[in-house]
Protein backbone atom coordinates (compact mmCIF):
# COMPACT_ATOMS: atom_id res chain seq x y z
CA UNK A 1 0.00 0.00 0.00
CA UNK A 2 2.90 2.64 0.84
CA UNK A 3 4.27 1.97 -2.48
CA UNK A 4 0.67 3.12 -4.67
CA UNK A 5 0.84 5.86 -2.31
CA UNK A 6 4.25 7.09 -3.45
CA UNK A 7 3.04 6.67 -6.93
CA UNK A 8 -0.55 8.16 -6.42
CA UNK A 9 1.34 11.04 -4.95
CA UNK A 10 -0.96 12.78 -2.62
CA UNK A 11 0.43 16.46 -2.05
CA UNK A 12 0.24 16.95 -6.08
CA UNK A 13 -3.65 16.03 -5.59
CA UNK A 14 -4.49 19.69 -4.63
CA UNK A 15 -4.02 20.50 -7.74
CA UNK A 16 -7.22 18.68 -8.72
CA UNK A 17 -9.02 19.54 -5.65
CA UNK A 18 -8.53 22.83 -5.76
CA UNK A 19 -10.64 24.01 -9.19
CA UNK A 20 -13.45 21.40 -8.48
CA UNK A 21 -14.17 23.03 -4.83
CA UNK A 22 -13.53 26.62 -6.17
CA UNK A 23 -16.27 26.13 -9.18
CA UNK A 24 -19.21 24.49 -6.87
CA UNK A 25 -18.65 27.48 -4.87
CA UNK A 26 -18.85 29.79 -7.02
CA UNK A 27 -22.46 28.05 -8.30
CA UNK A 28 -23.03 27.12 -4.93
CA UNK A 29 -26.34 29.22 -4.87
CA UNK A 30 -27.70 28.04 -8.36
CA UNK A 31 -31.35 26.49 -8.06
CA UNK A 32 -29.80 23.60 -10.14
CA UNK A 33 -27.18 22.76 -7.97
CA UNK A 34 -26.47 19.56 -7.12
CA UNK A 35 -24.08 17.38 -4.73
CA UNK A 36 -24.16 14.38 -6.77
CA UNK A 37 -22.29 16.35 -9.55
CA UNK A 38 -19.81 17.93 -7.22
CA UNK A 39 -18.40 15.15 -5.66
CA UNK A 40 -18.40 13.30 -8.91
CA UNK A 41 -16.84 16.38 -10.54
CA UNK A 42 -13.69 16.14 -7.66
CA UNK A 43 -13.32 12.32 -8.33
CA UNK A 44 -13.53 12.62 -11.87
CA UNK A 45 -10.62 15.11 -11.77
CA UNK A 46 -8.93 13.06 -8.70
CA UNK A 47 -8.59 10.03 -10.73
CA UNK A 48 -7.49 11.90 -13.94
CA UNK A 49 -4.17 13.39 -11.56
CA UNK A 50 -3.25 10.26 -10.99
CA UNK A 51 -3.60 9.13 -14.05
CA UNK A 52 -1.22 11.72 -14.80
CA UNK A 53 1.04 10.94 -12.11
CA UNK A 54 1.42 7.21 -12.97
CA UNK A 55 1.80 7.67 -16.42
CA UNK A 56 4.64 10.24 -15.59
CA UNK A 57 6.37 7.82 -13.45
CA UNK A 58 6.22 5.01 -15.90
CA UNK A 59 6.89 6.73 -18.90
CA UNK A 60 9.65 8.85 -17.63
CA UNK A 61 11.30 5.24 -15.51
CA UNK A 62 10.72 3.66 -18.96
CA UNK A 63 12.77 6.83 -20.99
CA UNK A 64 15.82 7.00 -18.11
CA UNK A 65 14.83 10.37 -16.95
CA UNK A 66 13.90 9.39 -13.77
CA UNK A 67 17.33 7.75 -12.21
CA UNK A 68 19.72 8.16 -9.68
CA UNK A 69 20.27 11.80 -9.58
CA UNK A 70 17.24 12.93 -9.74
CA UNK A 71 16.29 15.06 -6.70
CA UNK A 72 12.74 15.13 -6.24
CA UNK A 73 10.61 12.40 -4.24
CA UNK A 74 11.38 8.75 -4.42
CA UNK A 75 9.58 7.51 -7.73
CA UNK A 76 7.88 4.25 -7.64
CA UNK A 77 8.81 2.63 -10.78
CA UNK A 78 12.44 3.73 -10.69
CA UNK A 79 12.64 2.36 -7.38
CA UNK A 80 11.70 -0.54 -8.24
CA UNK A 81 9.03 -1.23 -5.64
CA UNK A 82 5.75 -1.15 -8.14
CA UNK A 83 6.65 -3.39 -11.36
CA UNK A 84 6.17 -1.81 -14.61
CA UNK A 85 3.44 -4.45 -14.95
CA UNK A 86 1.75 -3.14 -11.70
CA UNK A 87 1.61 0.57 -13.25
CA UNK A 88 0.56 -0.13 -16.34
CA UNK A 89 -2.49 -2.28 -14.14
CA UNK A 90 -2.92 0.48 -11.90
CA UNK A 91 -3.28 3.52 -14.94
CA UNK A 92 -5.74 1.29 -16.50
CA UNK A 93 -7.59 1.16 -13.58
CA UNK A 94 -7.38 4.91 -12.85
CA UNK A 95 -8.20 5.69 -16.88
CA UNK A 96 -11.47 3.80 -16.22
CA UNK A 97 -12.67 5.04 -13.18
CA UNK A 98 -11.81 8.39 -15.05
CA UNK A 99 -13.99 7.28 -17.78
CA UNK A 100 -16.60 6.19 -15.68
CA UNK A 101 -17.32 9.22 -13.26
CA UNK A 102 -17.06 11.42 -16.71
CA UNK A 103 -19.81 9.70 -18.61
CA UNK A 104 -21.90 10.72 -15.66
CA UNK A 105 -21.13 14.61 -16.20
CA UNK A 106 -21.51 13.96 -19.99
CA UNK A 107 -25.35 12.74 -19.08
CA UNK A 108 -25.72 16.19 -16.89
CA UNK A 109 -23.42 18.14 -19.94
CA UNK A 110 -23.70 17.45 -23.06
CA UNK A 111 -21.22 16.08 -25.41
CA UNK A 112 -19.06 18.71 -25.29
CA UNK A 113 -18.33 17.35 -21.94
CA UNK A 114 -17.67 14.11 -23.66
CA UNK A 115 -14.83 15.71 -26.18
CA UNK A 116 -12.99 17.22 -22.81
CA UNK A 117 -12.87 14.08 -21.17
CA UNK A 118 -11.78 12.26 -24.29
CA UNK A 119 -9.36 15.33 -24.54
CA UNK A 120 -8.43 15.00 -21.23
CA UNK A 121 -7.47 11.29 -21.40
CA UNK A 122 -5.38 11.76 -24.39
CA UNK A 123 -3.25 14.61 -22.50
CA UNK A 124 -2.92 12.56 -19.86
CA UNK A 125 -0.85 10.27 -21.53
CA UNK A 126 0.98 12.77 -24.32
CA UNK A 127 2.28 15.03 -21.12
CA UNK A 128 4.91 12.13 -20.68
CA UNK A 129 4.87 9.76 -23.89
CA UNK A 130 7.83 10.26 -26.42
CA UNK A 131 9.85 12.61 -28.08
CA UNK A 132 7.09 15.35 -29.10
CA UNK A 133 5.97 14.89 -25.55
CA UNK A 134 3.87 18.07 -24.23
CA UNK A 135 6.68 18.12 -21.38
CA UNK A 136 9.27 18.25 -24.44
CA UNK A 137 7.55 20.81 -26.03
CA UNK A 138 7.66 22.99 -22.85
CA UNK A 139 3.54 23.01 -22.60
CA UNK A 140 3.11 21.37 -19.47
CA UNK A 141 2.50 24.52 -18.09
CA UNK A 142 0.04 25.55 -20.49
CA UNK A 143 -1.96 22.23 -20.84
CA UNK A 144 -2.01 22.60 -16.23
CA UNK A 145 -3.55 25.76 -17.13
CA UNK A 146 -6.23 24.71 -18.95
CA UNK A 147 -7.07 21.33 -18.00
CA UNK A 148 -6.42 22.15 -13.93
CA UNK A 149 -8.06 25.52 -14.22
CA UNK A 150 -10.09 26.78 -17.14
CA UNK A 151 -11.62 23.36 -17.64
CA UNK A 152 -11.84 22.34 -13.68
CA UNK A 153 -13.46 25.47 -12.65
CA UNK A 154 -15.68 26.73 -15.48
CA UNK A 155 -16.55 22.80 -16.10
CA UNK A 156 -17.86 22.25 -12.74
CA UNK A 157 -19.32 25.62 -12.81
CA UNK A 158 -21.12 25.09 -16.04
CA UNK A 159 -22.41 21.35 -15.08
CA UNK A 160 -24.38 22.98 -11.88
CA UNK A 161 -25.61 26.24 -13.64
CA UNK A 162 -25.88 25.42 -17.21
CA UNK A 163 -24.58 28.61 -17.90
CA UNK A 164 -21.09 30.53 -17.66
CA UNK A 165 -20.08 33.38 -15.62
CA UNK A 166 -17.35 35.67 -15.93
CA UNK A 167 -16.37 35.56 -11.92
CA UNK A 168 -16.16 31.50 -12.45
CA UNK A 169 -13.94 32.31 -15.72
CA UNK A 170 -12.11 34.88 -13.72
CA UNK A 171 -11.11 32.52 -10.91
CA UNK A 172 -10.42 30.08 -13.31
CA UNK A 173 -7.69 31.95 -14.40
CA UNK A 174 -5.95 32.94 -11.01
CA UNK A 175 -6.26 29.13 -10.06
CA UNK A 176 -4.94 27.96 -13.26
CA UNK A 177 -1.78 30.05 -12.61
CA UNK A 178 -1.18 28.69 -9.25
CA UNK A 179 -1.56 24.89 -10.60
CA UNK A 180 0.72 26.26 -13.22
CA UNK A 181 3.20 27.15 -10.90
CA UNK A 182 3.28 23.67 -9.12
CA UNK A 183 4.11 22.45 -12.30
CA UNK A 184 7.16 24.96 -12.91
CA UNK A 185 8.26 24.30 -9.52
CA UNK A 186 8.38 20.65 -10.17
CA UNK A 187 10.61 21.23 -13.74
CA UNK A 188 12.84 23.68 -12.26
CA UNK A 189 13.79 21.56 -9.82
CA UNK A 190 14.43 18.69 -12.08
CA UNK A 191 16.12 21.19 -14.80
CA UNK A 192 19.40 19.31 -14.79
CA UNK A 193 18.84 15.99 -15.26
CA UNK A 194 15.65 17.01 -17.40
CA UNK A 195 18.29 18.71 -19.70
CA UNK A 196 20.91 15.44 -19.61
CA UNK A 197 18.25 13.42 -20.45
CA UNK A 198 16.72 15.99 -23.49
CA UNK A 199 13.71 16.53 -22.13
CA UNK A 200 13.26 20.29 -22.85
CA UNK A 201 11.06 22.04 -20.72
CA UNK A 202 9.63 25.33 -19.33
CA UNK A 203 12.26 25.78 -17.30
CA UNK A 204 14.70 24.37 -19.11
CA UNK A 205 13.89 26.20 -21.95
CA UNK A 206 14.32 29.75 -20.15
CA UNK A 207 17.49 28.81 -18.11
CA UNK A 208 18.17 29.28 -14.54
CA UNK A 209 18.55 32.83 -14.41
CA UNK A 210 14.81 33.41 -15.70
CA UNK A 211 13.55 30.80 -13.41
CA UNK A 212 12.45 32.68 -10.37
CA UNK A 213 10.95 35.45 -12.69
CA UNK A 214 8.41 33.18 -14.00
CA UNK A 215 7.61 31.82 -10.63
CA UNK A 216 6.83 34.90 -9.66
CA UNK A 217 5.04 36.14 -12.71
CA UNK A 218 2.85 33.02 -12.33
CA UNK A 219 1.86 33.11 -8.23
CA UNK A 220 1.32 37.37 -8.53
CA UNK A 221 -0.60 37.44 -11.93
CA UNK A 222 -2.76 34.90 -10.01
CA UNK A 223 -3.56 37.87 -7.05
CA UNK A 224 -3.37 40.59 -9.66
CA UNK A 225 -6.03 39.57 -11.83
CA UNK A 226 -8.41 38.70 -8.21
CA UNK A 227 -7.87 42.57 -7.59
CA UNK A 228 -8.30 43.88 -11.22
CA UNK A 229 -11.46 41.56 -11.95
CA UNK A 230 -12.97 43.37 -8.10
CA UNK A 231 -12.02 47.19 -8.77
CA UNK A 232 -13.22 46.16 -12.15
CA UNK A 233 -16.65 45.43 -10.38
CA UNK A 234 -16.67 41.58 -11.11
CA UNK A 235 -15.79 40.01 -7.86
CA UNK A 236 -17.54 40.34 -4.64
CA UNK A 237 -15.40 42.28 -1.58
CA UNK A 238 -15.37 39.41 0.83
CA UNK A 239 -13.83 36.32 -1.00
CA UNK A 240 -11.38 38.73 -2.52
CA UNK A 241 -10.28 40.27 0.81
CA UNK A 242 -10.10 36.82 2.43
CA UNK A 243 -8.63 35.69 -0.05
CA UNK A 244 -5.19 38.18 -0.38
CA UNK A 245 -4.28 37.20 2.98
CA UNK A 246 -2.99 34.32 1.31
CA UNK A 247 -0.71 36.67 -0.10
CA UNK A 248 1.50 36.89 2.53
CA UNK A 249 2.35 33.16 2.42
CA UNK A 250 2.76 33.57 -1.67
CA UNK A 251 5.32 36.33 -1.48
CA UNK A 252 7.10 34.09 1.28
CA UNK A 253 7.40 31.36 -1.24
CA UNK A 254 8.65 33.12 -3.98
CA UNK A 255 11.54 34.66 -1.65
CA UNK A 256 12.18 30.73 -0.56
CA UNK A 257 12.28 29.76 -4.57
CA UNK A 258 14.63 32.17 -5.52
CA UNK A 259 17.34 30.91 -2.86
CA UNK A 260 15.93 26.92 -3.52
CA UNK A 261 18.69 24.62 -4.23
CA UNK A 262 18.63 21.06 -4.98
CA UNK A 263 16.02 19.19 -2.75
CA UNK A 264 14.78 22.43 -1.09
CA UNK A 265 12.54 22.54 -4.16
CA UNK A 266 10.46 19.34 -2.73
CA UNK A 267 9.38 22.23 -0.17
CA UNK A 268 8.39 25.07 -2.70
CA UNK A 269 6.51 22.35 -4.70
CA UNK A 270 4.73 20.77 -1.86
CA UNK A 271 3.68 24.42 -0.41
CA UNK A 272 3.20 25.91 -4.15
CA UNK A 273 -0.09 23.22 -4.10
CA UNK A 274 -1.07 24.12 -0.56
CA UNK A 275 -1.01 28.00 -1.50
CA UNK A 276 -3.12 27.13 -4.28
CA UNK A 277 -5.50 24.74 -1.71
CA UNK A 278 -6.10 27.22 0.27
CA UNK A 279 -6.01 30.65 -2.65
CA UNK A 280 -9.27 28.40 -3.22
CA UNK A 281 -10.70 27.42 -0.11
CA UNK A 282 -10.17 31.23 1.06
CA UNK A 283 -11.96 32.41 -1.89
CA UNK A 284 -14.78 29.49 -1.57
CA UNK A 285 -16.07 30.38 1.72
CA UNK A 286 -15.81 33.96 0.89
CA UNK A 287 -18.33 33.25 -1.74
CA UNK A 288 -20.52 31.22 0.59
CA UNK A 289 -21.27 33.84 3.26
CA UNK A 290 -21.44 36.52 0.48
CA UNK A 291 -24.30 33.56 -0.91
CA UNK A 292 -25.93 32.55 1.90
CA UNK A 293 -25.37 34.34 4.88
CA UNK A 294 -25.33 37.99 4.05
CA UNK A 295 -28.50 37.61 1.95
Amino acid sequence: MNAWIIAIRPKTLFAAISPIILGNAIAASSPFFDCSIAITCLLCAVFLQITVNLVNDYFDTKSGIDNNQRLGPLRACQAGIISHKQIKIGIALTTLLSILSGLYLVLHGGVAFLYLGVASIVCAFAYSLGSKSLANLALGELTVFIFFGIIAVCGSYYLQTHTLHIDAIIMATCVGLLNAAIMFVNNTRDRVTDEQAGKRTLAVRVSEPMCSPVYRAFIYLAFAIMVIAYFMGQLHGLPVLLTGLSFIFARKLTEKFEVAKGTEYNTVLNKTALLTFIFSGLFSVGTLYQQFLLK
